[in-house]
């Protein structure tokens, strides 16, 4: 038997596989529709003023993802491939 996957997204490390994880657990890429487009402008302005924890890039990608009505924003460096939650 295979044991559950415990993890939970607003914990989730500073990892190659959040991405993973997120979708295991269901969640999806994209901005659920009450995330107005100022909301999304400020997320994206935010992941760009970050700096990778792994390689030391700055300018990270934004990367929303959903469950149902949640939101969560993933920054993700196109260097390393590394992601975490802001």
């Amino acid at each position: 038997m295979t044991p559950a996957l415990r993890i939970s997204p607003a914990t989730l490390p500073l990892t190659r596989h959040v991405i993973e994880a997120l979708e295991v657990l269901g969640w999806q890429p994209g901005c659920p529709p009450q995330i107005t487009e100022a909301i999304r402008k400020i997320d994206v302005r935010t992941c760009r003023r970050m700096r990778c924890g792994q390689c030391g890039q700055c300018g990270l990608e934004f990367r929303p993802y959903h469950l149902g009505t949640r939101y969560r924003v993933l920054a993700h460096c196109p260097t390393c491939q590394v992601s975490e939650q802001v």
